[in-house]
């Protein structure tokens, strides 16, 4: 999973990823959410393997939120989008560390604080 605001997202590694997506070894999906209240335009695209697209669904559902300014950020979030990664206990950690300090660098991303 890579998100970003869409003017920035052109790093996103997708070429790493087309030829497994082109033999059906990879399945991605992509979205776009316009935040209601900034009107900052963020790009997700999601990779999964076949058997694993079921972890598409709610990861979609998780940024939407947060990235369309329904809700806040949350330590919740972030944990339950490590996991959807694949991510044991200590990486969930890291992920979630590695996610507060990304959010503190970006001032638009600042009010979406942690409960």
């Amino acid at each position: 999973m890579f998100c970003d605001e869409a003017s920035h997202a052109l790093c996103f590694p997708e070429d790493q990823f087309r030829t497994l997506v082109d033999q059906g070894t990879v399945v991605r999906a992509e979205e776009i959410y316009r935040n209601k209240h900034s009107g900052l335009i963020t790009r997700c695209v999601f990779f999964a393997r076949p058997a694993e697209t079921w972890r598409i669904a709610p990861a979609k559902h998780i940024q939407r939120a947060m990235f369309c300014g329904d809700r806040a950020g949350c330590t919740a979030d972030d944990v339950a989008l490590g996991r959807l990664l694949g991510y044991g206990a200590n990486a969930v950690r890291s992920f979630v560390r590695r996610t507060r300090k990304a959010r503190a660098k970006k001032p638009h991303l600042r009010k979406l604080s942690y409960r």
